[in-house]
């Protein structure tokens, strides 16, 4: 099939001066999104551009936007509103963006919704100045898409989430550097992830997978998550009070709220001021009521062949919490937390949860387990892990990657 191709190119001799020449290139890319036929490829060459106005594409298929690698295309959009996209891909279809980087002062980096078979490779997006609450919500935000693939990417700065992806079905994500965000990556209501050799660091939070009731798909779930590096996410807050919605403390490696069928194995998990993972119902994360249609309990979650390293410290919780946790445990904090608030129905006599129902932890090296008891104000913690001694089957990912255990001869896991 014949393909359209369009070459944009400009060379930035100095970023206080635009030639004739260069603003010509800008005008158009910018209009190049906006009137590509379906099978067409935008090539943009080496340089930086500087743009005021979101690339748009919008109902097309078969496109393919390739820069000249992250470190050589550079989109700088200084001039978005809050929260604007620098790129929009919307009812779309086999589309590939590879190569570039996004710096954008205030607005989102790439947002893509209601779209399949999407492919971002080999893409930055950065806030350069330090990680404040003027930057930017999102690197990526993934709305209600199916079939799409991030990987060889790196997110710095997002004053919500790196990558946000809501709603939707068959995403990967590999090979990521998400760092100084205040939350690396969150699946919300997302089923049939797979997360695998990241590296999550430096980050609030770094990792979410959660269930709420505020979307029409009630579930997510059918998610594993491995072979990730998810380490020292213990930055300070700096996103404004609207973008922390989520009980959450600074210093959690992995929060699982509310979700089910969540597969955790393989990840190296160290050095986190908190829980290197949580595991909580929603009720834990967001006190309330909520609809009765909505289940608000974790289930059939299975952690095991993890690394989990954890120096003495006192945790960065807040309240009654923490000083129920600093009370039992000193800086001696377990690695892994849980809530305890389980659903009634599906628990024994021994509040155990039944058979189809249960959270399984095994084989997790160096790992300690707290069941902190927040449906009684933490008044009996607990640190049996019999409760939670159990194994769970496999079940098949998106990937041919099996469920088993990997022996870490270094603190990098293997890509």
């Amino acid at each position: 099939m014949m393909r359209d191709i369009i070459y944009i190119s400009v060379l930035f001799f100095s970023f206080n001066i635009v030639s004739f020449a260069q603003k010509e290139a800008i005008l158009s890319l910018q209009e190049q999104f906006n009137t590509i036929e379906n099978g067409g490829i935008i090539n943009i060459e080496a340089g930086v551009y500087e743009l005021d106005q979101t690339l748009s594409l919008k109902d097309k298929k078969e496109i393919t936007i390739k820069g000249a690698g992250a470190d050589q295309t550079i989109l700088l959009f200084k001039k978005l509103k809050k929260n604007t996209p620098s790129i929009e891909i919307a009812n779309a279809q086999e589309i590939l963006l590879e190569g570039i980087t996004i710096q954008n002062k205030k607005g989102v980096g790439i947002k893509t919704y209601h779209s399949s078979k999407i492919t971002f490779l080999d893409i930055h997006v950065k806030w350069l100045d330090k990680p404040k609450k003027s930057n930017g919500s999102y690197g990526f935000y993934i709305d209600n898409c199916t079939k799409t693939t991030i990987k060889d990417i790196e997110i710095v700065g997002a004053s919500n989430t790196g990558i946000f992806v809501n709603q939707s079905d068959k995403i990967t994500i590999r090979r990521g550097n998400i760092h100084q965000n205040a939350v690396g990556i969150k699946f919300e209501n997302t089923k049939n992830g797979e997360i695998y050799k990241n590296t999550i660091h430096n980050n609030r939070t770094g990792l979410v997978i959660l269930d709420s009731p505020n979307s029409n798909n009630k579930k997510g779930g059918f998610t594993r998550i491995y072979n990730n590096r998810i380490i020292e996410n213990n930055h300070k807050k700096f996103s404004s009070n609207k973008h922390q919605t989520l009980n959450c403390p600074r210093g959690t490696g992995v929060l699982i709220a509310a979700s089910n069928d969540i597969e955790l194995f393989n990840n190296e998990i160290e050095s986190h001021q908190s829980f290197g993972l949580m595991i909580t119902s929603y009720f834990f994360i967001q006190p309330g009521i909520h609809p009765s249609t909505f289940d608000p309990y974790p289930y059939r979650i299975s952690v095991h062949d993890n690394w989990f390293k954890r120096k003495e410290q006192q945790s960065a919780f807040r309240g009654t919490l923490k000083s129920a946790l600093n009370k039992k445990f000193k800086e001696d904090l377990p690695h892994i937390g849980m809530d305890g608030i389980f659903n009634p129905k599906q628990t024994n006599e021994y509040g155990w949860l039944n058979e189809g129902y249960r959270i399984c932890i095994h084989d997790n090296e160096k790992a300690t387990l707290v069941n902190f008891d927040a449906a009684h104000d933490f008044e009996n913690i607990d640190t049996k892990p019999y409760p939670f001694r159990c194994k769970l089957v496999p079940f098949r990912g998106l990937i041919d990657e099996p469920s088993k255990a990997i022996k870490y001869e270094s603190n990098e896991v293997k890509q």
